[in-house]
């Protein structure tokens, strides 16, 4: 919170600590111009992230990642994926909350700014015949030096 005086009182600025969840069952109520212009514009702020963080070095770390996947999935994976990939982001959020436990005791200097970007989403047909996927290489650690398995 921070606090600017103004004619004889104080205006109080808040930041929004947590980003807002939308539930499956409310999104399948977004009509879907909405959920386009929504996705669209969450897409452009995520690239320009991107960009400027590879222009940076944002991504020399050893631990930093970087894979593109696709799958051929039955409606069982579809839900499958769906759920792990909500269960993956809530322990995401976990995390980002111990973090910040710690770093009010240690001081906000100490942390290190990181964003994460994860998308699970229906591939357009042209992808499913897009062959080089298969071979392409993704950035893993600790183990990237290992050779990835396409093994089932």
């Amino acid at each position: 919170m921070s606090e600017t005086p103004r004619r004889g009182s104080v205006e109080h600025h808040y930041t929004a600590v947590a980003m807002p969840v939308i539930s499956d069952e409310a999104w399948s109520n977004v009509p879907d111009i909405v959920k386009n212009a929504m996705v669209a514009a969450a897409l452009e702020q995520a690239g320009a992230t991107i960009s400027a963080a590879a222009t940076a070095g944002g991504f020399n770390r050893a631990e930093a990642h970087l894979s593109r996947v696709q799958l051929l999935l039955d409606s069982e994976g579809w839900l499958a994926m769906a759920d792990e990939t909500r269960r993956w982001m809530e322990r995401v959020d976990e995390i980002g909350r111990e973090s910040a436990e710690r770093l009010a005791a240690e001081g906000p200097e100490r942390g290190d700014h990181a964003t994460m970007v994860t998308m699970f989403f229906e591939s357009p047909p042209s992808d499913e015949d897009d062959r080089g996927a298969e071979d392409m290489e993704h950035r893993r650690s600790p183990d990237a030096s290992q050779p990835r398995s396409n093994a089932a």
